[in-house]
């Protein structure tokens, strides 16, 4: 397929709200004077809109750290703590670059600082030694398949990639607490960071939350506050509690550019765990999307550096139970609304209406792939199998697989491991999930 740089994605899933195709801007192709300009290499300066000292890493200019909004206005900049448009209430972005190769590599360090030159410009200084995780293979009934392990990362999630950005870019900036809205994932990863980090952490999460969910960012010293009510309830909370004015930053991984940024990291590792090739097919559990968006974004600047020859598929898997971007999809709608979602043992993508869908349906459709919705029955069988073969992975993560078989059998996705699956998660996560769907199939066995 053509080229085509995510920024420029964006704006095409938001043709309807604008007048005119001319009055558009390329994000990507706007600099801020006041945040980056041309820096000699090495030396550094403090942007004072976005707070962070915005370096120099090599001969071209440094991409800006501050933030904007495309939705309504993307002249107008806004610090690293912002977290929506003050005027639209849309989800803000920032400038990243349009292009990234082998040249581009930080070959001195790993983890997500190695493809520093695609991030924002912070140092990093709040590492736990990380290292890329492990590229494996599950056999789906004779089929290979790539796997991507991400439950090797410190607090055991994918979520390690965005986080370790932001509050590397938070401390930085000097914040006194991180607040974020969460009862999974997204709470142990902020919460391990944040104690990296010496910075006090509070998680607002659902009153009926599983403790076991829980304990992981209550271990890490987090202070978590149970919210009755629905979990835009809990979102309410959490936004609530931001005050920047007092150093108290709404660190939303929902709603936060950078955590994405952070987490596009997955698809320059895999592209050079693949030997500087690209995947024909990526399969990724969807909740917020951003996995979907990431590595999109990753694949975009690849491409248009020439050193991939062609786009991945990218596939979306949620349960059916939620499965917003699905429906949308079927509807071939511009954007996301909000699912009646009931309870699912796939958790972790129970999102039902994803802050960036428009942009993340506007990524699937452009990388020829699509989303799949998975039974919980389906979610089940798949927890089942990836453990049968030594892979211990949250419900959550089980999407993929139990997408990937459909996908397989259906013939649009290759059997062979140049279809990769992202495993988000481990089932340490997860354990009375896990324990209900073996003691489901202990029972059954004893029947037969």
């Amino acid at each position: 397929m053509e080229s085509i740089d995510v920024a420029v994605l964006w704006i095409r899933s938001r043709v309807q709200r604008r007048s005119s195709v001319t009055n558009l801007r390329i994000a990507s192709s706007i600099q801020s004077a006041t945040c980056a300009g041309n820096l000699i290499p090495g030396t550094k300066r403090t942007c004072s809109t976005c707070r962070i000292d915005t370096i120099a890493m090599n001969s071209s200019a440094t991409q800006p750290n501050c933030l904007f909004c495309e939705r309504c206005d993307d002249s107008r900049l806004l610090p690293v703590t912002a977290w929506r448009c003050p005027d639209c209430l849309g989800p803000v972005s920032w400038r990243a670059p349009t292009r990234f190769g082998v040249a581009d590599l930080d070959r001195s360090t790993s983890f997500i600082w190695r493809y520093r030159a695609a991030l924002p410009s912070i140092e990093p200084r709040i590492t736990f030694g990380e290292e890329p995780t492990p590229l494996t293979s599950l056999d789906l009934g004779g089929a290979t398949i790539g796997a991507k392990l991400e439950s090797s990362h410190p607090t055991a999630s994918f979520k390690d990639r965005g986080c370790a950005l932001l509050v590397n870019a938070f401390a930085e900036a000097g914040v006194a607490r991180l607040v974020e809205d969460s009862s999974g994932n997204a709470a142990a990863s902020l919460a391990g960071y944040a104690a990296r980090a010496g910075i006090p952490c509070t998680i607002y999460a659902p009153a009926h939350a599983s403790s076991g969910k829980l304990i992981q960012a209550t271990a890490y010293g987090a202070t978590v506050v149970r919210v009755e009510g629905s979990r835009a309830d809990v979102a309410s909370a959490a936004e609530g509690a931001h005050d920047p004015e007092r150093g108290v930053v709404y660190a939303s991984h929902n709603w936060h550019p950078w955590f994405i940024a952070g987490v596009s990291t997955i698809g320059f590792e895999l592209w050079e765990q693949l030997g500087h090739n690209a995947p024909e097919a990526l399969i990724a559990p969807a909740g917020s999307g951003s996995i979907i968006l990431g590595a999109f974004s990753a694949f975009s600047m690849l491409h248009a550096a020439g050193e991939i020859d062609r786009m991945p598929r990218i596939y979306a898997a949620q349960p059916a139970a939620c499965s917003p971007l699905v429906s949308a999809l079927e509807k071939d709608a511009i954007d996301v609304e909000t699912f009646p979602h009931q309870p699912t043992l796939a958790e972790g993508a129970s999102i039902a209406k994803p802050v960036r869908g428009r942009e993340v349906l506007a990524a699937l459709r452009a990388s020829g792939g699509g989303a799949v919705a998975l039974s919980e029955s389906e979610i089940a069988a798949a927890t089942r199998l990836a453990a049968s073969q030594g892979l211990f992975i949250e419900p959550t993560s089980a999407l993929a697989v139990a997408a990937a078989e459909r996908l397989v059998e259906s013939g649009r996705v290759p059997a062979s491991t140049g279809t990769v699956m992202v495993l988000t998660g481990s089932g340490l996560k997860s354990q009375a999930a896990i324990e209900t769907i073996v003691s489901s199939t202990l029972q059954s066995d004893g029947k037969r």
